[in-house]
Protein backbone atom coordinates (compact mmCIF):
# COMPACT_ATOMS: atom_id res chain seq x y z
CA UNK A 1 0.00 0.00 0.00
CA UNK A 2 1.24 3.63 -0.93
CA UNK A 3 0.56 6.31 1.34
CA UNK A 4 -1.02 8.68 -0.95
CA UNK A 5 -3.88 10.98 -0.65
CA UNK A 6 -6.93 9.87 -0.07
CA UNK A 7 -9.66 12.80 -0.03
CA UNK A 8 -11.93 12.53 3.19
CA UNK A 9 -15.39 11.68 4.22
CA UNK A 10 -16.68 15.46 4.73
CA UNK A 11 -20.30 15.24 6.86
CA UNK A 12 -22.48 17.65 6.16
CA UNK A 13 -25.11 18.83 8.71
CA UNK A 14 -28.85 17.37 9.03
CA UNK A 15 -31.77 17.83 12.17
CA UNK A 16 -32.79 14.22 11.30
CA UNK A 17 -30.24 11.13 11.51
CA UNK A 18 -30.93 9.05 8.00
CA UNK A 19 -32.58 5.91 7.81
CA UNK A 20 -33.11 2.82 5.64
CA UNK A 21 -30.52 0.69 3.47
CA UNK A 22 -27.11 2.57 2.24
CA UNK A 23 -27.14 5.60 4.98
CA UNK A 24 -24.48 6.11 7.97
CA UNK A 25 -24.52 8.95 10.14
CA UNK A 26 -21.61 10.28 12.58
CA UNK A 27 -21.97 12.35 15.10
CA UNK A 28 -20.20 15.75 14.21
CA UNK A 29 -17.37 16.35 16.42
CA UNK A 30 -15.38 19.94 16.32
CA UNK A 31 -12.18 19.58 15.11
CA UNK A 32 -10.20 18.93 11.89
CA UNK A 33 -10.64 16.26 9.57
CA UNK A 34 -7.52 14.06 9.07
CA UNK A 35 -7.13 10.72 7.07
CA UNK A 36 -4.57 8.70 8.87
CA UNK A 37 -2.50 6.15 7.08
CA UNK A 38 -0.39 3.51 7.79
CA UNK A 39 2.12 1.08 5.85
CA UNK A 40 4.29 -1.05 7.92
CA UNK A 41 6.09 1.32 10.50
CA UNK A 42 5.44 4.85 8.07
CA UNK A 43 3.04 6.76 9.39
CA UNK A 44 0.75 9.64 7.55
CA UNK A 45 -1.64 12.06 9.07
CA UNK A 46 -3.14 13.82 6.07
CA UNK A 47 -5.46 16.47 6.20
CA UNK A 48 -8.15 17.41 4.07
CA UNK A 49 -5.84 19.54 1.81
CA UNK A 50 -3.43 16.55 1.90
CA UNK A 51 -0.88 18.23 3.76
CA UNK A 52 1.15 15.47 5.99
CA UNK A 53 0.61 17.02 9.56
CA UNK A 54 2.79 13.73 11.44
CA UNK A 55 4.88 15.68 12.88
CA UNK A 56 2.80 18.27 14.16
CA UNK A 57 0.51 15.76 15.81
CA UNK A 58 3.02 12.54 17.37
CA UNK A 59 0.82 11.32 19.60
CA UNK A 60 -1.92 10.36 17.14
CA UNK A 61 1.04 8.64 15.04
CA UNK A 62 2.44 6.88 18.29
CA UNK A 63 -0.94 5.63 18.93
CA UNK A 64 -1.41 4.26 15.14
CA UNK A 65 1.97 2.82 15.33
CA UNK A 66 1.04 0.81 18.50
CA UNK A 67 -2.30 -0.48 16.52
CA UNK A 68 -1.92 -3.88 15.45
CA UNK A 69 -2.04 -4.33 11.75
CA UNK A 70 0.63 -4.00 9.25
CA UNK A 71 -1.35 -1.31 7.37
CA UNK A 72 -4.60 0.59 7.79
CA UNK A 73 -6.58 3.86 6.73
CA UNK A 74 -9.06 5.52 8.78
CA UNK A 75 -10.47 8.68 8.16
CA UNK A 76 -11.63 10.75 11.52
CA UNK A 77 -11.81 14.38 13.33
CA UNK A 78 -8.80 15.11 15.08
CA UNK A 79 -10.43 17.04 18.73
CA UNK A 80 -9.79 17.71 21.73
CA UNK A 81 -12.22 17.23 24.74
CA UNK A 82 -12.67 18.89 28.20
CA UNK A 83 -13.45 17.23 31.41
CA UNK A 84 -17.07 16.93 30.30
CA UNK A 85 -16.22 14.61 27.24
CA UNK A 86 -16.98 17.79 24.84
CA UNK A 87 -15.12 18.80 21.50
CA UNK A 88 -13.79 22.36 21.91
CA UNK A 89 -12.52 23.97 19.16
CA UNK A 90 -11.19 27.36 20.94
CA UNK A 91 -8.46 23.88 22.52
CA UNK A 92 -7.47 23.03 18.97
CA UNK A 93 -3.97 25.03 18.86
CA UNK A 94 -2.97 23.24 21.90
CA UNK A 95 -3.20 19.66 20.22
CA UNK A 96 -0.43 20.39 17.77
CA UNK A 97 2.92 19.46 18.68
CA UNK A 98 1.11 17.56 22.02
CA UNK A 99 -1.95 15.14 22.53
CA UNK A 100 -5.17 14.58 20.83
CA UNK A 101 -7.71 12.14 19.69
CA UNK A 102 -8.63 10.91 16.49
CA UNK A 103 -11.98 9.95 16.49
CA UNK A 104 -11.86 7.46 13.19
CA UNK A 105 -15.39 7.63 12.09
CA UNK A 106 -14.86 5.49 8.76
CA UNK A 107 -12.05 2.61 9.13
CA UNK A 108 -11.44 2.76 5.04
CA UNK A 109 -8.75 0.13 5.16
CA UNK A 110 -7.74 -2.21 7.64
CA UNK A 111 -4.72 -5.16 7.20
CA UNK A 112 -3.98 -8.59 8.77
CA UNK A 113 -2.55 -8.17 12.46
CA UNK A 114 1.05 -7.87 12.75
CA UNK A 115 3.15 -10.29 14.58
Amino acid sequence: MTLSFIEPCLPMMSRTVPTGAGWAYEVKHDGFRFICRRDGERIRLLSRGGHDWSAQLPAIAEAMRAFPVTSATLDGEVVICGADGVSDFDKMPAVFGRQGSLCAERPVYLDAPMG
